[in-house]
């Protein structure tokens, strides 16, 4: 068992405690001449008291040590998350060249979708707007189909990270801001979304209203 310092500490000074009582107690007794009786017994009581209230602590740490081990333990650094564990939680979602997010307003206590910057439709395509998308969201490529009058078709080969690891907040963000930078393009009111069902996210047809009329 490994002792703090300030626990060796108590323990040298506890161990002193006896040493002096102890010397006290052999050196009245062991004297030559007589000592009246009243002064032999308040020095014997007086020096017993001291040794047996040092017995007393130095009993008292060594079960204090063992009934409560100190909590301040070293890290676990084999099961700690390394720096690429943290590097890939964080880069689930990075915001490089978005056009829309959604963002969580503290007023409404509820998340909205945000423009980020204007772009000009007319140099808008689905497939750029999927590149855009997929590097929004690393974790969760998308692929452009195909485009029927007013409706975009998608699909999401690999969905789980987006139905299952997200949670609900992290799928409606995606979901949100990719239906919304699609919608930028012209003509195009809806998007089709075709994955596997989840827990967070569910395929389907989805358009800007379908979350400002929850």
């Amino acid at each position: 068992m490994n002792m703090e310092w300030e626990t060796i500490q108590y323990y040298f000074y506890v161990g002193l405690l006896i040493f002096f009582s102890l010397w006290v107690i052999f050196k009245f007794t062991q004297v030559d001449k007589p000592l009246k009786k009243i002064k032999f017994w308040i020095i014997w009581g007086l020096s017993t008291i001291i040794l047996g209230t040092a017995i007393l602590v130095l009993l008292s740490i060594y079960l204090i040590n063992i009934i409560f081990p100190s909590t301040d333990k070293q890290p676990d650094l084999k099961n700690a998350p390394t720096i690429d564990s943290y590097h890939e939680n964080t880069m689930v979602y990075n915001p490089i060249n978005a056009i829309w997010i959604c963002s969580f307003d503290t007023l409404l206590k509820d998340f909205k979708p945000i423009k980020l910057r204007n772009i000009n439709r007319d140099t808008l395509t689905p497939q750029k707007i999927e590149d855009i998308i997929n590097k929004n969201w690393p974790k969760v490529q998308i692929k452009y189909l195909s485009t029927s009058i007013d409706t975009i078709f998608l699909s999401i080969p690999h969905s789980e990270v987006l139905t299952q690891q997200m949670g609900s907040s992290g799928a409606d963000q995606f979901m949100v801001s990719t239906t919304y930078t699609f919608t930028e393009l012209k003509g195009i009111k809806y998007v089709s979304y075709e994955f596997e069902f989840g827990d967070h996210a569910n395929p389907g047809v989805y358009c800007r209203s379908s979350w400002t009329t929850k």
